[in-house]
């Protein structure tokens, strides 16, 4: 993560990473931090800046999933202004399709099936909070979601009525949840309280202890 600019309601200010260490590992900023307790909230098995072989761009994180991994990409941006993304997602989604053998994010489906290219594996993008949705205040998105279907859309959390364990799923075009491989489609999925999730790891992330 670098210097950088956000602009959450009416302010407008210069971003100061302040590195912050959890469970053993230093992290580059306090975001990025409080996403990693957030994802240890979530049951997530995660991987701190991987090396999964791109040219131009090394991912904040890995999660490893059931069905999927996703690569995730923490800016300090508003999450609910995406014109602020635009370079970071074309840099990011660039770099995983070259790694996949393509020119571009989603070739023909049928030159995929003939020359044999992987998809592209999804790519998260956090921000400095959760997104807006004023209709559901306690089940806000996460970030915006780059699906292998073609969407770039937000990301919802989701919880499985079965299992009890959390997801994430695009909130438009879902199919399969790549953390337990089930699909929202199918009733067990259902929103989960991320405001109460991230609020506990941004208290986390400032709570010190007295010397």
């Amino acid at each position: 993560m670098t210097y950088g600019y956000y602009d959450y309601g009416s302010y407008r200010g210069r971003f100061t990473p302040k590195p912050t260490k959890y469970k053993g590992i230093q992290f580059r900023s306090r975001l990025e931090a409080q996403w990693a307790m957030f994802f240890d909230a979530c049951g997530w098995e995660w991987e701190y800046e991987p090396e999964v072989g791109l040219i131009g761009w090394i991912p904040d994180f890995l999660i490893r999933g059931q069905n999927e991994d996703v690569l995730v990409e923490v800016k300090p941006y508003n999450p609910d202004r995406m014109m602020e993304w635009q370079s970071t997602t074309c840099k990011c989604m660039d770099a995983v399709a070259k790694r996949a053998g393509r020119t571009d994010w989603y070739p023909d489906t049928e030159l995929v099936a003939l020359v044999g290219y992987e998809k592209p594996q999804p790519i998260l993008f956090l921000g400095n909070g959760l997104c807006s949705n004023p209709a559901l205040p306690l089940h806000q998105p996460i970030g915006t979601l780059a699906s292998v279907d073609g969407n770039i859309t937000r990301a919802v959390l989701l919880r499985s009525a079965k299992t009890g364990r959390y997801d994430i799923c695009a909130e438009v075009g879902a199919a399969q949840c790549p953390f337990t491989d089930e699909e929202w489609s199918d009733g067990n999925m259902m929103p989960a309280n991320s405001w109460d999730l991230w609020v506990a790891a941004k208290n986390k992330s400032q709570w010190k202890p007295k010397k």
